[in-house]
């Protein structure tokens, strides 16, 4: 990758000649990749078998023994299966509960957990969340433990997670970050962040602060499909994207100041089920301002489990189909590894840790309803757009839709709350943070817009619109 000068450091030079003690810095930036963090071990052509982290395999459902049910003949099962080509996405796979009709993406605990292979070895990236050494990843030098990222340990033998590292710019087959990756190049979003000091030195300054946003604009990009840098990107100030926290640097390494309660950002996810909105409770932040001029950082924490699950379930037959996901087990899975945020009254775990690694290209913010260029990292006001340069391909209602069911059944119901809402004693209590808005919330009913944090205030969950 070519090296970026780092407008930061010509500010720093020049200011420092002036006669304040501190000067004044800052810098903005666009993100030209953002996925979940994955170890990429597997070259192209290698057998599943010989993958380090999934030696049992991959999950590639076997449809005929999960289609057949107790009331379902394998005639019948064969009739569906077996069409010339194959059957296709429209084939009613969810169909597949205790009795017929009886739809499993909307409430998989009708059946029996499946099984799904999760990745067997401790190698691991992402970030240690609970300050436990002993437990978790260990990343692949072996300088780091305790790495917390259990959405990697749940899906990362998906053959949506395996495959060789990502390029930039390229569509691989075998890669599975071309979709949260590429879909974002291809204009459905543009993340922001900008970065602003007082001290005189950006790589070590222990007064900072760090600012998430998203842009009005789609990415710009050069002849070679890179992300351009140096572009200008008027910031969209929708509060369900936006946070800024304290931070120090050292050494050109960015961690934060304090813990704080979460951060609010936009999700990685760009497939039209996923809610854009993405809560991290007890985040941590790691950035490298690089020699190139790009900023890589890693973003971690955790997050509702059921949203993840919701997101790939909306999509029903077509998830299943395309992306080869038994969604059954996806749903036992990510429960089984939850790790965070436990119910008050059952101890359930409602989140699971997540690592998102995140590389930027400077770029210039302008300020929402000026010309200004945006020299701090602050909460900026003005008239946000929806959600970024496009809108959602998909209105709530039409996603809830896919899954067969109504926004206020949580999906814990089973058989015996079939097709009702749940019994009582299943329900979520209705003020633990974990559980996202929009299971809670009819789609007619308005909503009241979540407003942006900083550090150490306290704000509502982001909500779906």
């Amino acid at each position: 990758m070519k090296k970026y000068a780092l407008a930061l450091l010509s500010t720093v030079a020049a200011l420092a000649a002036a006669p304040e003690a501190m000067a004044k810095w800052h810098q903005g930036y666009v993100v030209e990749y953002y996925a979940l963090q994955s170890v990429w071990a597997v070259p192209e052509g290698v057998d599943s078998t010989k993958d380090a982290q999934c030696p049992n395999g991959y999950n590639i459902p076997d449809w005929k023994k999960n289609f057949k049910t107790s009331w379902r003949s394998d005639a019948e099962v064969s009739q569906v299966l077996d069409r010339p080509g194959g059957f296709s996405f429209g084939t009613p796979l969810g169909n597949r509960g205790p009795g017929p009709g009886m739809n499993v993406y909307r409430d998989p605990m009708l059946i029996p957990d499946p099984g799904i292979f999760e990745v067997q070895t401790k190698v691991g990236l992402g970030l240690d969340l609970d300050g436990d050494k002993t437990n978790g990843f260990t990343s692949p030098d072996g300088k780091r433990t305790g790495i917390d990222n259990q959405v990697y340990k749940a899906m990362g033998c998906l053959i949506e997670y395996r495959g060789p590292a990502h390029k930039p710019g390229q569509f691989l087959p075998a890669d599975a970050s071309y979709y949260p990756n590429d879909e974002m190049r291809q204009g459905v979003f543009t993340m922001l962040i900008m970065l602003s000091g007082e001290g005189d030195d950006p790589r070590n300054d222990p007064n900072m602060k760090v600012g998430f946003y998203i842009a009005k604009e789609q990415l710009a990009k050069l002849h070679n499909n890179e992300i351009a840098p140096d572009y200008s990107y008027r910031v969209d100030p929708d509060p369900r994207f936006m946070t800024v926290v304290d931070a120090k640097s050292s050494n050109g390494q960015i961690t934060m100041k304090a813990p704080v309660d979460y951060i609010n950002i936009r999700d990685a996810h760009t497939r039209p089920y996923f809610v854009p909105e993405l809560t991290l409770y007890k985040p941590q932040i790691e950035m490298n301002i690089r020699p190139d001029g790009v900023l890589s950082a890693t973003v971690a924490g955790y997050r509702n489990w059921k949203q993840l699950y919701w997101g790939w379930a909306a999509g029903g037959s077509t998830t299943e189909t395309a992306r080869q996901i038994d969604l059954v087990g996806l749903w036992y899975g990510l429960e089984r590894n939850a790790d965070g945020m436990p119910e008050a009254t059952t101890g359930r775990n409602t989140a699971i840790s997540a690592a998102y690694q995140i590389y930027a290209v400077p770029a210039f913010l302008v300020s929402p309803e000026t010309n200004k260029v945006v020299t701090e990292a602050a909460l900026l006001s003005g008239t946000p757009k929806e959600a970024g340069p496009e809108r959602e391909p998909l209105p709530l209602a039409q996603r809830i839709r896919g899954l067969g069911g109504n926004p206020n059944f949580y999906l814990d119901g089973a058989a015996a709350a079939w097709p009702n809402k749940p019994l009582p004693g299943l329900t979520q209590v209705a003020n633990q943070p974990a559980v996202p808005a929009f299971m809670e919330t009819p789609p007619t009913q308005a909503e009241n817009p979540p407003q942006p944090r900083a550090q150490g205030v306290p704000g509502p969950v982001a909500s779906a619109r």
